[in-house]
């Protein structure tokens, strides 16, 4: 069985270059974190509305070039793999504030 923990690309970077327009900023009264659209790992908006059928998300920030890395992918595609068919999903979100581990970001 394939992992499917969803990595999304920097939303900074990917509106850099130009690939997807930048996010959209929850609106003042926003009800969840549904109403954010957020940049895919390919460039393409993804609404989080698409995660919907979900009822825990857990979303988190990672870097790529921290020497935890492994540890922690393993940790979240265990955790991905245990509860995938209880309504969770893992959502990862590329960032650039631990050290600047995930240059680009």
């Amino acid at each position: 069985m394939a992992v499917s923990v969803a990595t999304f690309a920097s939303s900074a970077r990917a509106s850099a270059e130009g690939s997807v327009p930048p996010p959209n900023p929850a609106p003042a009264t926003a009800a969840s974190a549904h109403e954010f659209v957020v940049p895919g790992p390919d460039g393409t908006a993804v609404p989080m509305s698409s995660f919907k059928d979900k009822r825990v998300l857990l979303l988190t920030n990672v870097a790529s070039q921290c020497g935890l890395t492994a540890s922690n992918y393993q940790g979240l595609q265990e955790l991905q793999q245990t509860f995938e068919g209880r309504s969770f999903s893992v959502v990862a979100f590329p960032a650039n504030d631990f050290g600047s581990q995930e240059p680009g970001s």
